[in-house]
C-alpha cells in the first residue's frame, strides 16, 4: 500500500495544484477530513472530482483535520491510498443522531 497526502488551506488554483501530485499515485481510494468551509465550495468539490475519476472518494467535516503535519483546523486533508493487492466497496448508512449510531454500524456490518 502507498499513501499520499496534501493539506489544502483554500480553494485557489494553486493549493488545488497539490492534487495532481497525489493523483500520480492512481489512488483506488482518496479520503478528504476538513473544514465545512472549504467543502462546500463547488470548485473545490469540481477538482476533486476531476483529479480522481476512478477513485472511491470517502469523507467528512471535522473540528480540527488531523494530518502528518500535525493538527490544523479550517483546511482540507487530502489522503490518496493506492492498494498493491486489495478490494474494498464503500458503502453509507444515514445517522440522524447519535443514539443511532449503533444501528447505523449494524446497517453498515450487514452491507459488506
Amino acid at each position: 500500500m502507498r499513501t499520499q497526502q496534501a493539506i489544502l488551506e483554500s480553494a485557489s488554483p494553486s493549493q488545488l495544484d497539490k492534487l495532481a501530485g497525489l493523483a500520480k499515485l492512481d489512488p483506488q481510494l482518496v479520503l478528504i477530513f476538513g473544514s465545512l468551509r472549504l467543502l462546500q465550495q463547488q470548485p473545490f468539490l469540481d477538482h476533486l472530482y476531476r483529479s480522481f475519476p476512478a477513485a472511491q472518494i470517502v469523507g467528512c467535516s471535522t473540528a480540527g483535520e488531523i494530518s502528518s503535519a500535525g493538527v490544523g483546523q479550517g483546511s482540507v486533508v487530502v489522503t490518496a491510498i493506492r492498494f498493491r493487492e486489495s478490494s474494498f466497496r464503500v458503502t453509507t448508512a444515514e445517522l440522524s443522531g447519535m443514539t443511532h449510531s449503533y444501528a447505523a454500524g449494524e446497517q453498515l456490518a450487514r452491507d459488506q
